[in-house]
This record gives structure tokens, sequence and C-alpha cells, in this order.
């Protein structure tokens, strides 16, 4: 987890890899009252799954 708050890609063999993305900032709508509010740009996990996992899925 250290490594991804750090902004790293970490790959497991044979499992996948995990990455971050950052989304920019943007203004919504509150569903049921006709509110914007802000949501600050940040950065997620993201994982891609390995090419081993998916076909063990399939």
């Amino acid at each position: 987890m250290k490594a991804l708050s750090n902004g790293e890609t970490v790959k497991l063999s044979g499992f996948g890899t995990f990455k971050t993305k950052m989304f920019k900032a943007k203004t919504i709508k509150a569903i049921g009252s006709k509110e914007s509010k802000k949501i600050a740009s940040r950065r997620m996990p993201r994982y891609i799954p390995g090419t081993k996992i998916k076909k063990m899925v399939k």
C-alpha cells in the first residue's frame, strides 16, 4: 500500500497490476436537492487483471 500511496505501480505476476489514476476536480448536483457540490481532484487505485486470472475466470 505504501508503493501505491507514493504513486508507484505494483505488479503481481499472474494476478494483475495495481496503479493509481488521477481524477480531476468536478462540480456535481446532489440528488434530491438542487445544490451544487465541488469534489476535489483525487488519486484513486485501479486494478488491471493479469492474463492468467482472466483465463481462470472465463
